[in-house]
C-alpha cells in the first residue's frame, strides 16, 4: 500500500487542497472593504452611435396657388418648410415657438392653405391652437380654438372659413369628436358634434375638405367610411367602406375638376379615389410604394402631393396613380448621430 492510503489523504489531494486555501487566502487579502469609495469615481464622457435625427419629417402638405409652392410641416423638426413643385427646399417660415422661451410648443400636423389670398393655417396640437401665417411665412396669429382638445387637422373653404376637426384616439360616445367652422379672424362661427346615429362606434375624423357647393367631406377611421355633410352639417350619405378602407384614414382632398375624392388609408399604405358622388375608382400606392402616409395636396397641374411620413419625403403621382418621384432628391434621410 502507498504512502497516500496510509495517511488517509493522497499527495495530489493535498496539493490541491493547499493550492485552494492559498489563493482564498490571496483574494482576501486583496479585496477592498465594502465601504471603500473607488479612487476613480464614474464620470459620463460620450454617446457613441445611436439613431441620429431625420432632415425631414412630413406630415402635413398643402399647395399654395399664390405662390406656387408645397407648403410642408415638419412634424418633429416643428418646423414649416417651404418646397418648389420640383422638389427643391426653398427656406422655412418662421418658427411657431413660444414666444417667450423660444421652444417649440408642439408638433406640427396639417396644413392649409386660403384660396383667396394665400394665408397658411397650421394646426398645433398641443396646446389646440391654429396658426396663421401670411404667404410669405410670417406669423399673424396664434389662435386658440375654444373647447377643443386636439387640433391637428383641417381646410379652408372658398370664403376663407377654416373648418377644424377636435378629434383622436379618445373619443367615444360618451366624448364625440367636434367640427369647429371658425372666420378668417378666429372667431368660432358654428360648432358641429360628429355623432351620427347609424355609425357602429364613435367617430373619430382626421382627413377634411370642403366642396365649392359646401358639402363637408370629413373621413372617420373607426367607421371606416367618409361622411359627406351639407353645409349645415347635416348628414347627406357615406362614400367608401370596410372593404377598401382601413381604420387609420388621414386625409381627404377634392379634384372638382375631375369630381374626385382622395382618401389616405395609413394602415394599409394606399391612397383611395373615390367619385364624389361614391363610386370607388382606383387604388395608388401600396405596400413599397408608399410608406405612412399622411396629408394629401392637389397642385396646378393636377398633381397628387403625399406627405410620406415612413421614408421622410415627398411623393408626387399623376391623375392615373404613376410615380412622378420622390423628393427632396435624394431623400435626406437620417443624418449621422453626432
Amino acid at each position: 500500500m502507498g504512502p497516500s492510503a496510509r495517511g488517509g489523504m493522497s499527495l495530489r489531494t493535498l496539493s490541491l487542497l493547499t493550492s485552494f486555501l492559498l489563493l482564498a487566502a490571496l483574494a482576501v487579502g486583496v479585496a477592498a472593504p465594502a465601504s471603500a469609495e473607488p479612487a476613480f469615481p464614474p464620470a459620463f464622457l460620450r454617446s457613441i452611435g445611436g439613431v441620429g435625427h431625420g432632415a425631414l419629417y412630413p406630415w402635413g402638405v398643402a399647395y399654395n396657388v399664390h405662390t406656387d409652392e408645397l407648403v410642408v410641416t415638419d412634424y418633429v423638426n416643428y418646423q414649416v418648410r417651404r418646397f418648389s413643385t420640383d422638389g427643391e427646399w426653398l427656406g422655412d417660415f418662421t418658427s411657431p415657438a413660444n414666444p417667450d422661451t423660444g421652444d417649440p410648443e408642439s408638433v406640427l400636423a396639417a396644413v392649409a392653405v386660403d384660396p383667396r389670398n394665400g394665408d397658411v393655417y397650421v394646426g398645433k396640437p398641443k396646446p389646440d391652437t391654429l396658426v396663421k401665417y401670411t404667404k410669405d411665412g410670417q406669423i399673424l396669429r396664434d389662435t386658440l380654438v375654444p373647447g377643443a382638445r386636439y387640433i391637428a387637422w383641417m381646410t379652408v373653404d372658398g370664403s376663407g372659413n377654416v373648418y377644424a376637426l377636435d378629434s383622436h384616439l379618445w373619443n367615444t360616445d360618451a366624448d364625440p369628436s367636434k367640427l369647429f367652422k371658425l372666420d378668417e379672424n378666429g372667431n368660432v362661427l358654428q360648432t358641429w358634434v360628429l355623432d351620427f346615429p347609424y355609425d357602429q362606434k364613435a367617430t373619430q375624423s382626421y382627413g377634411i375638405d370642403v366642396a365649392a357647393d359646401g358639402r363637408i367631406f370629413l373621413s372617420d377611421a373607426t367607421n371606416r367610411t367618409v361622411h359627406v355633410l351639407g353645409s349645415d352639417g347635416v348628414w347627406l350619405y357615406d362614400i367608401g367602406s370596410g372593404q377598401e378602407l382601413s381604420g387609420d384614414l388621414r386625409s381627404v382632398v377634392l379634384d372638382e375638376s375631375t369630381r374626385t375624392m382622395y382618401v389616405t388609408d395609413a394602415m394599409q399604405d394606399e391612397i383611395e379615389v373615390y367619385s364624389m358622388s361614391g363610386p370607388h375608382l382606383r387604388t395608388i400606392g401600396g405596400a413599397g410604394v408608399l410608406n405612412a402616409p399622411r396629408q394629401l395636396a392637389l397642385d396646378a397641374d393636377g398633381r397628387l402631393w403625399v406627405a410620406e411620413y415612413g421614408r421622410s419625403r415627398l411623393q408626387a403621382f399623376d391623375a392615373g396613380g404613376s410615380s412622378l418621384g420622390q423628393y427632396p432628391a435624394p431623400a435626406p434621410g437620417a443624418p449621422p448621430a453626432l
